[in-house]
C-alpha cells in the first residue's frame, strides 16, 4: 500500500479551484459600483496623514482599517437589467 495515488482528489487545474460555472453566470447579473466621491478621498487622506504624524505612526492600522471599511460601505451591488 502505498501512500502517493494516481487518482486526484483535488482540482488538477488552477481554473477548477476558483470557477464554478453555475456561479459565474449567476455572479454576472450583478456589478459593484463604488459610490465614493472622488472629492472625498483626498480630503480624508491628508486628515489621516496628519493623525500619523502626529501619533508618531501609531495610527496606521487604524487607518487600513478605516480605508478599508470605507471602501467597502460605499460599495453598492447593483443588478445589470
Amino acid at each position: 500500500m502505498t501512500f502517493l495515488s494516481h487518482e486526484r482528489s483535488f482540482p488538477s487545474r488552477a481554473s477548477e479551484w476558483y470557477a464554478i460555472p453555475a456561479l459565474e453566470t449567476q455572479l454576472a447579473k450583478y456589478k459593484l459600483v463604488c459610490t465614493l466621491r472622488l472629492g472625498e478621498i483626498p480630503s480624508k487622506f491628508l486628515l489621516w496623514l496628519l493623525v500619523i504624524a502626529v501619533t508618531f505612526g501609531i495610527a496606521v492600522p487604524f487607518f487600513v482599517y478605516y480605508f478599508v471599511r470605507t471602501i467597502l460601505n460605499n460599495t453598492e451591488i447593483h443588478q445589470i437589467a
